[in-house]
């Protein structure tokens, strides 16, 4: 098996420091899941399954002595169950490990994503008794002052159009019900939702339009960050510090004269739920691209933040991030661009970079809007 080649560094943007509490790990090749179980951290990707011991700081070691790819997995009392594929995800209830959800698309006949679950660690799957067909890849929410209660949401994938949808459960999703999502700034996209874990349905959410906040279980959201700036992707509340809540948000430091073009992400933190912010921390992640099952595309999303013993850790592309005592961090300011400065006619991309003209393909923002251009 190949090892992977880790660097512990400061994360840093073209030629300067973007925050020295911030280290990053890279692996040699693209990470497709990270997750975190007893204190140690394992990685997959393209070299099977990887270990690193946090509490140690001893570098990655394999944990799978095989040299095959790992998309998805998930552990529980010894077992380990991979996924093979890139559409296959797993999602494991966080206060019932033995309880697993699946998603994979229908056949291409079909539209939508079928949803699974497993009461036994994978030994017996089941459909969801409502609606097999899931409209986008599932994202869940699982609500920690209710172990049946959570949410299964994302976006619809069949329509032309910016349309989330929501649906929830109270019995473990033996049953479901679709919930009218009302957002009070336009075409909002959702990138992740998270039950506070100390109000009664109140639920923060990263979306394109900003973290958005919800009091009555996600039928109506009120935006506490200000329009017209970079998108948030990630959120997650601190496992120490139950009131507290991280976001990332796609952002721009001052430009500098370099070589490398770097993706950089603000980390925030709430204090107070999810009704005020302020920026703490940045890392930059290099822009690469890399040949997948789709012509040569372009990666740098972050794709998951968890928060263990009150650290925070991230992952996108070849790099993990971990960002030590957040709480203990001082604000930053001056690390976000505006995304549209009144044009009429510029184009950007999501990110708030400007965008060629005309558009293709995705979706962009023009005169303060959102279009989708296929």
């Amino acid at each position: 098996m190949k090892t992977a080649t880790i660097l512990l560094a400061a994360a840093t943007l073209c030629c300067m420091s973007v925050s020295a509490q911030v280290s990053t790990m890279e692996f040699d090749v693209p990470i497709h899941q990270m997750r975190i179980y007893d204190d140690v951290l394992y990685v997959s990707s393209d070299h099977a399954i990887s270990r690193y011991q946090l509490s140690e700081n001893g570098g990655f070691t394999p944990y799978l002595d095989a040299d095959v790819v790992v998309y998805d997995f998930v552990m529980y009392d010894g077992r380990l169950l991979e996924a093979g594929t890139p559409e296959e995800h797993f999602v494991q209830h966080p206060a019932r490990p033995w309880q697993l959800f699946q998603s994979a698309p229908l056949p291409q006949q079909a539209m939508g994503y079928q949803l699974r679950k497993s009461a036994n660690f994978g030994g017996i799957w089941w459909s969801t008794d409502q609606e097999l067909q899931i409209p986008g890849c599932p994202q869940f929410a699982f609500n920690p002052r209710n172990d049946d209660e959570m949410l299964v949401y994302g976006m619809n994938e069949y329509v032309d159009c910016i349309c989330p949808f929501l649906l929830h459960s109270t019995d473990g999703l033996a049953t479901f019900e679709s919930v009218d999502m009302a957002f009070d700034r336009e075409m909002t996209a959702i990138y992740q939702i998270a039950f506070s874990p100390t109000e009664d349905n109140v639920l923060v959410a990263a979306t394109t339009n900003g973290m958005a906040r919800s009091e009555d279980g996600g039928a109506t959201w009120t935006f506490t960050t200000p329009e017209l700036q970079p998108p948030f992707t990630q959120l997650c509340f601190d496992d120490m510090h139950p009131n507290v809540v991280f976001a990332t948000q796609v952002g721009e430091l001052p430009t500098c004269i370099c070589d490398e073009v770097e993706q950089v992400y603000i980390v925030h933190c709430s204090a107070d739920g999810g009704k005020t912010w302020r920026a703490i921390a940045a890392f930059g992640t290099p822009l690469t691209y890399y040949q997948s099952s789709k012509p040569w595309r372009h990666t740098g999303c972050l794709q998951g933040l968890t928060c263990h013993y009150g650290n925070l850790y991230g992952w996108a592309d070849e790099y993990i991030f971990m960002v030590q005592s957040p709480l203990n961090l001082s604000p930053i300011i001056n690390v976000i661009k505006p995304v549209v400065s009144g044009s009429d006619s510029t184009v950007y991309s999501l990110q708030g970079y400007k965008a060629a003209q005309p558009q293709t393909h995705g979706i962009y923002i023009r005169n303060n809007k959102k279009y989708a251009a296929k």
